[in-house]
């Protein structure tokens, strides 16, 4: 199966560390993409457990002369607790073909509910509750070689509170 970068995201944060289950006897512990971008869709808080979806992305933001307008502030707004006051453009790949496995944990970074760059850690462990973690898809096959990942399925929902 392959996915698709979203058009229009909205930056959540940014990442820490996560973990996947490439099989049921393999964990893996990422923390070289520490730093990248943790993304979703404006539509994220509207949409059913297995459907919501994350972004995450490498690479470097440029400012546009764009206002922040629409579903993504608005999505950014409930998030953040705070009106968005910048548009900007990040270069991604197109496809993200290649499943790692379940994402088992997400430590992230916010400065949500906060003064902007008051950042705050979190971490979500998706199997907390005992649902089912969701899918890690990027876009090689060799996960240290990747610069962009999408996070989809299981029993993940995206609330103003966070990641659940």
């Amino acid at each position: 199966m392959t996915h698709r970068f979203a058009a229009q995201t909205v930056a959540l944060g940014t990442v820490l560390d996560l973990s996947i289950a490439p099989s049921a006897r393999e964990r893996i512990f990422v923390t070289e993409w520490r730093g990248w971008w943790l993304l979703t869709t404006p539509d994220a808080m509207d949409r059913a457990p297995g459907y919501a979806r994350l972004f995450l992305a490498a690479g470097r933001a440029e400012r546009t002369d764009e206002a922040p307008n629409g579903a993504a502030a608005e999505t950014f707004t409930a998030w953040h607790a705070r009106d968005a006051d910048r548009v900007v453009e990040l270069e991604v790949p197109s496809r993200l073909p290649h499943v790692q496995g379940r994402l088992l944990r997400l430590g992230y970074r916010s400065d949500k509910w906060a003064r902007r760059g008051q950042w705050d850690d979190y971490e979500h462990d998706f199997s907390e509750r005992g649902g089912a973690p969701p899918l890690l898809y990027t876009d090689r096959a060799d996960i240290e070689d990747s610069s962009a990942a999408l996070v989809v399925g299981g029993d993940m929902v995206i609330t103003e509170r966070g990641i659940a």
